[in-house]
């Protein structure tokens, strides 16, 4: 599915924005996360998988900055700093999976 084509633009896009709208506000980062995962799975399911792993770092680095708040100076035996390489190396894996599974 791209973003051009019909059935984003006239079944995904007014689907995302109906549930968006009509969900509370703490259920509408959830939303989006989902519609994302299924827009990203619609091309291969395996970005999935990847998403998936990419969410669990992400959110662990981000109990991990916000448990330990005052510090200046990060180590490489910081938690979240020794992640981290992992979400910005995942995110920039999605175009290389895609050129090479096709």
């Amino acid at each position: 599915m791209v973003f051009s084509s019909y059935l984003f633009l006239f079944f995904f896009l007014p689907a995302v924005l109906l549930y968006y709208y009509m969900s509370p506000r703490k259920w509408k980062h959830l939303v989006l996360t989902l519609f994302c995962y299924l827009f990203y799975g619609w091309a291969n399911p395996y970005f999935c998988l990847l998403m998936a792993f990419n969410t669990m770092v992400d959110y662990t680095n981000g109990l991990m900055m916000e448990k330990y708040p005052a510090r200046k100076n990060f180590s490489s035996r910081s938690p979240s700093f020794a992640t981290s390489p992992f979400s910005a190396s995942s995110n920039t894996s999605i175009s290389e999976l895609k050129t090479t599974m096709r």
